[in-house]
Formats: structure tokens, C-alpha cells, sequence
């Protein structure tokens, strides 16, 4: 900004100086499993079977506030959906400088953690609150941490989403200003709905299986049989009533079905080890294949050819007589 003088007045004076305030958006990104080189979109979504663990990482960009600043509150925040777990002490926070390894930072020095959103005092799974003078020589924010699916989630397209959010004064002078970006994942598991059914396609009862992930039907899968006679994968959160029900004897209803919740896509065989009273037993496994290409929490069987919008694979599986 230049001032010109002016001849007549014997003034310096300002000719209606223009100034453009620059700004950047602030950097915030969240990814699941972004180890994992299985072609799921990191940003997006992943999937898995209940019981086992998905990482997350967040990174975030530090704001550069004036050394007279009086508002400087900088947080990040996460909130598991009701289908995954934290576990909490795998949350580790680094410092990111380009060019130079990540700097672990300490809890209660360059952070602190509770589970209240500084701008809404929404609940969140945790939220680690900023000492901002104390990080404020680091480009970004980088926090890595762990989750279990576990027996509450959720079959299907909706997932099992993770709501992140990036939240700072946006105002470096006015403690009541806030910028609150979010990012989001979603964590897909799968399930498997069966008909035992005769030559007419009439439903039988009373058949039983094994389902393993070998071709043999070897080694089988454990599931917890829940009351309302369906089977779910096991987690190491199980209690002592579900740590009883273990089982890897997966039996038909009375209708006819079996229901099985909580896999992760992959090839599986389901070996029938009991067959309906005058029916012949299946002497060879069943291939089933669950696929989800798309990975939008609707898999499909073998072929790729039908999309199951609930999120369960469902086939017919026959006996004969004589």
C-alpha cells in the first residue's frame, strides 16, 4: 500500500487502497484401512466381519493464527456408529512437518481428551482438544486409531459409518467463532440367508451345517446362535451367555431358513452335515461367494449377476429323495 502526496493540501494521502484478504481451505481427511491393498477406496468405505479390527486414520491441517491471537481452540473429534467399537487405547497423535518423520505427541501436554464437541457439546466417541501453542510449528495433525466391528452392526447399505470432524476458531480474535469440517467412512459387513428346500422347492426342516472358508468344509467358522435363532460371527466382547452359545453347528428354523450375519466378503463353503428326515445328505460343500465390486454394502453371489440390497446373500439349497 503506497500514499501519494498531494501537491495542493501538502498532505500524504491514501487513494482508496484495495485490499484482498487470502485464505485456503483448511485440510481434512479421514481413510480405513489405507494399509490394505485391496482396491477398496481408502476414502470411502471398507469392509469386514464382526470381531474383526479397522484402522483409521485422520489428518488435519493446522491453522496459522497471529501472534496476538486470543482465540485459538483446535479439536478433532470422531463418533463411531453404534456397529463399532473403539478401542481406546489405540489412539496414537502425531505431528506431521514435510520432509521429516512424524513426531508422536504426548496426551496431556500437546493434548488432552474428553468426548464432548467444543462448538455443540455433541457426544463423540473421543475428542482430543489442542494446546495450539504447543503444535503450531506442525504442518498437519495426523491421529491413527483402531475399531472392532462388533455384534451391532449394521447388514447392509447403510454400514456402520465413522463421523469425523476438524473444528477451530475460525475468527482468531472471537473464542465464540467456529469452523466445523466433517469427513466420513463406512465399514460394511455381510450376511448369508439359505433355504433348505426339496425337488419342488418346498422348504424343509430340520438339515444342519458347518460353514468353513476351506474347500474341504475343514476347520469351520464359530457363531454365536442369538435367541431369535439367527448366527452371528463371535467378538472378543461376548459375554458369558453369548461365549455359551458358540457354536459351529448352524441349524435350519423350523420355516426352513437359516440366517447367518456378520461376514466379510471371500469364499466360503457351507457342508451339510445333516439332512432333512428322507432326504439324501450333500456329499460336496457348496461354493458361496460374496462379492461387493461396487462396495456399497449390497453384495452378490458367485456370478456378480444379482445385487442383494439388504445386504444378505441368498440362495436356495436342495435335498433329494432316494
Amino acid at each position: 500500500i503506497v500514499p501519494t502526496y498531494n501537491e495542493e493540501t501538502e498532505e500524504w494521502v491514501m487513494d482508496n487502497p484495495k485490499v484482498q484478504v487470502k485464505s485456503s481451505p483448511m485440510p481434512f481427511d479421514k481413510t480405513v484401512n489405507e494399509d490394505n491393498n485391496d482396491g477398496h477406496e481408502k476414502d470411502k468405505s471398507d469392509q469386514g466381519a464382526i470381531g474383526s479390527t479397522v484402522n483409521f486414520d485422520l489428518r488435519a491441517g493446522v491453522p496459522q493464527y497471529p501472534e496476538n491471537a486470543t482465540a485459538k481452540q483446535y479439536a478433532i473429534s470422531d463418533t463411531l456408529s453404534k456397529g463399532l467399537t473403539l478401542v481406546e487405547d489405540s489412539i496414537q497423535v502425531y505431528g506431521v512437518k514435510r520432509g521429516v518423520p512424524e513426531v508422536l505427541l504426548t496426551k496431556g501436554t500437546h493434548y488432552t481428551i474428553n468426548t464432548k464437541r467444543p462448538n455443540t457439546n455433541a457426544v463423540t466417541s473421543f475428542t482430543l482438544n489442542f494446546d495450539y501453542d504447543q503444535i503450531k510449528s506442525y504442518e498437519k495433525i495426523h491421529v491413527d486409531y483402531d475399531a472392532v466391528i462388533n455384534a451391532d452392526a449394521v447388514v447392509g447399505e447403510a454400514g456402520n459409518p465413522n463421523d469425523a470432524h476438524l473444528i477451530y476458531n475460525n475468527n482468531p480474535y472471537d473464542n465464540s467463532s467456529w469452523k466445523d469440517i466433517p469427513d466420513e467412512v463406512k465399514v460394511y459387513t455381510y450376511g448369508l440367508k439359505v433355504n433348505k428346500v426339496g425337488e419342488s422347492n418346498q422348504l424343509l426342516t430340520g438339515a444342519e451345517f458347518t460353514l468353513s472358508m476351506n474347500q474341504d468344509g475343514t476347520n469351520p467358522l464359530n457363531f454365536v446362535k442369538m435367541s431369535d435363532g439367527t448366527y452371528r460371527r463371535p467378538t472378543d466382547k461376548d459375554t458369558g451367555a453369548e461365549i455359551a452359545a458358540r457354536t459351529k453347528t448352524l441349524a435350519v428354523d423350523a420355516d426352513g431358513h437359516l440366517t447367518i450375519k456378520g461376514l466379510a466378503v471371500g469364499t466360503y463353503y457351507l457342508t451339510e452335515t445333516k439332512a432333512p428326515a428322507g432326504y439324501n445328505k450333500l456329499n460336496t460343500p457348496v461354493m458361496i461367494q460374496i462379492k461387493d465390486d461396487n462396495r456399497n454394502g449390497m453384495p452378490t453371489l458367485n456370478d456378480g449377476t444379482t445385487e442383494f440390497t439388504d445386504g444378505y446373500v441368498a440362495l436356495n439349497v436342495e435335498n433329494t429323495k432316494g
